[in-house]
């Protein structure tokens, strides 16, 4: 077994990079990472152990020992090693470390022009913040920083394949009326697909199903009514008035609920409820073009 050997103090871009190289890089899985104080004893090294942290206190033959043999960086470990789809997983994540900056406020390097208080909130909950409360807990546990480190970059892996997918999914989604309705199938209210619709494609009504709930999902902004009497008519058409409820706030009608499912599939065709709502966005623009004009 080799061995990484971590001289000095760790920081966020030393834990990230033990991180990738123990994921991605081929037979380093089973290294060894041991945190020092000071450099090993020359018989303890082996040709292949690897070495990172602090080279201004070693001898001249430590430097010689360490040169060629350092750990890459944990931009260059994902660039080089990393799949594709796990590169764009680790995106953003790249992007902080090649930013961050132990003298810099990561808050100002990342918002230049936000509040100092917002930039405050950011430098002290970011990761930077997560490693030093580690650090405040642990002061001499260089182990328990990597292995709880670890585990929120597993996390962020996790996490931003998940929002491939999800993106996948959202791209796969039909979508009408010049992209302003989408018909979204086997999926909840809820679902984070709905998020990237409305967020990144402009859509502003889902039709959703979900197993035998059927439902519309206004956008956040959107102005035009869900209980407008062109929806009220489709669903009295199809014999199911009283089944469908409209949210409070007015962004949700739906016939069925997770806690109140139906089990019938809903009469109401999908592709006619698409059309009654781009003739409602379209009474609605014209409506607030005709408020503003006169006002």
């Amino acid at each position: 077994m080799t061995n990484i050997f971590v001289l000095g103090k760790t920081n966020l871009p030393i834990l990230a990079a033990l991180w990738a190289t123990k994921l991605f890089v081929p037979d380093r899985s089973t290294e060894e990472i041991k945190f020092l104080k000071r450099f090993p004893n020359l018989k303890d090294v082996k040709p292949n152990d690897l070495f990172v942290g602090c080279e201004d206190t070693l001898t001249r033959t430590e430097r010689a020992m360490m040169n060629g043999r350092m750990l890459e960086t944990f931009p260059a470990i994902v660039k080089r090693y990393a799949t594709e789809a796990d590169r764009a997983a680790l995106e953003d994540l790249v992007r902080y470390i090649q930013q961050w900056h132990p003298s810099k406020s990561i808050g100002h390097t990342l918002a230049p022009s936000a509040s100092r208080a917002n930039q405050s909130v950011i430098s002290h909950t970011s990761l930077d913040a997560i490693l030093s409360a580690l650090k405040a807990i642990y002061p001499q546990g260089g182990d328990i920083h990597y292995s709880r480190m670890s585990e929120i970059f597993d996390g962020l892996l996790k996490a931003g394949r998940n929002r491939i997918l999800i993106k996948d999914q959202a791209e796969k989604t039909d979508l009408f009326h010049n992209g302003k309705i989408a018909i979204s199938n086997g999926r909840c209210a809820g679902s984070p697909v709905h998020g990237v619709l409305f967020q990144d494609y402009n859509v502003r009504f889902i039709i959703f199903t979900d197993g035998y709930n059927l439902g519309i999902l206004r956008h956040p902004n959107e102005k035009a009514q869900l209980g407008d009497e062109s929806i009220d008519h489709l669903i009295d058409a199809a014999g199911e008035k009283g089944e469908w409820t409209l949210s409070p706030a007015g962004g949700l009608l739906q016939r069925g609920t997770p806690e109140q499912r139906k089990f019938a599939h809903s009469r109401v065709n999908k592709h006619k409820l698409a059309d009654a709502l781009a003739s409602l966005l379209e009474a609605t623009d014209r409506k607030l073009a005709l408020d503003r004009t006169e006002a």
